[in-house]
């Protein structure tokens, strides 16, 4: 079990997990996109992904979660895969789905992945396309990974344009064979925040969360303000503070490190590629995450 640092009470002493921003490259063009992605991104190099697997090793992480951009737009994403699973590591893809075969998914099963997370927003294709794209990739995406025997997660998230269609979203993933649905706190974009879930839709999201559904219901770590108003505590300023340097952090496709890559923190020196794993643990994450609270969530 992991334990906090006597010297900083505010993370544990290994990170539960790291994200890998494998690539900034997608072609879906969602409208509630956050993150800096374009049809023709940058991949991270190889070297690089053995450096950070083996170092994720050796530092006793024991989840790597893969994301991008669409983290099939990886060429070698097949590989990267083996390698995590050849540490004893336990893998996690994120996607959209878009890319996603019979031959690439079992190509994926043999290299050992452990977990698929897919990204759907809406029970219906309109609703889905409000803020996402892809709705029929993202669906034959989970039922292809579910029928090889993958845990199969559907990452939503809950904007007031989809909160009232979760319900019938709940009833789509167990047909088409998810595992679960985790809810994942809206982003802003561009500096706003689109389509938020105000007073009354967010209660109408903590009943369903705590209703007959709850053991195939999950909230993502960051949405601190929607677990808190599920479990009937008080919303804290700013949703809370994030899980980001406390619990994990995320390394970027150039090899920088931030504790969250959606609040790009910035170190004392400004550079964090030559860090190791735990030296940037050690002496950035939980320091930088305890200054700034998540205001995204």
């Amino acid at each position: 079990m992991n334990t906090w640092c006597g010297g900083v009470p505010d993370r544990v002493r290994v990170p539960s997990f790291i994200h890998m921003e494998v690539t900034d490259e997608c072609r879906t063009g969602c409208p509630q996109c956050y993150a800096g992605v374009s049809a023709a991104g940058r991949h991270m190099d190889f070297d690089l992904c053995e450096n950070i697997v083996r170092q994720a090793a050796s530092f006793g992480i024991r989840r790597v979660l893969i994301t991008g951009g669409e983290p099939l737009c990886y060429p070698r994403i097949v590989e990267l895969i083996r390698l995590i699973s050849a540490k004893g590591i336990v893998s996690v893809i994120s996607t959209s789905g878009l890319g996603l075969d019979k031959s690439l998914c079992n190509a994926l099963k043999d290299a050992g992945l452990s977990q698929a997370c897919v990204s759907l927003n809406g029970s219906r294709e309109e609703i889905h396309n409000l803020s996402r794209t892809g709705f029929n990739e993202a669906v034959d995406a989970i039922k292809m990974f579910s029928a090889l025997g993958f845990r199969t997660i559907v990452n939503w998230v809950a904007r007031a344009d989809n909160v009232e269609d979760f319900p019938r979203l709940i009833y789509l993933c167990k047909k088409i064979g998810a595992h679960g649905i985790e809810a994942l706190a809206n982003k802003r974009h561009g500096g706003v925040l689109e389509s938020a879930l105000g007073r009354k839709e967010s209660r109408f999201l903590a009943d369903i969360l705590t209703g007959a559904d709850r053991d195939y219901l999950s909230v993502d770590l960051c949405y601190e303000s929607i677990r808190r108003l599920a479990r009937g505590l008080p919303t804290p300023p700013f949703g809370g503070m994030c899980g980001g340097g406390r619990v994990f952090f995320d390394v970027l496709v150039d090899g920088q490190k931030t504790p969250c890559r959606h609040l790009r923190y910035d170190s004392p020196d400004g550079d964090t590629k030559a860090m190791t794993l735990a030296e940037y643990w050690r002496v950035y994450a939980g320091p930088a995450a305890a200054r700034r609270p998540c205001q995204n969530a």
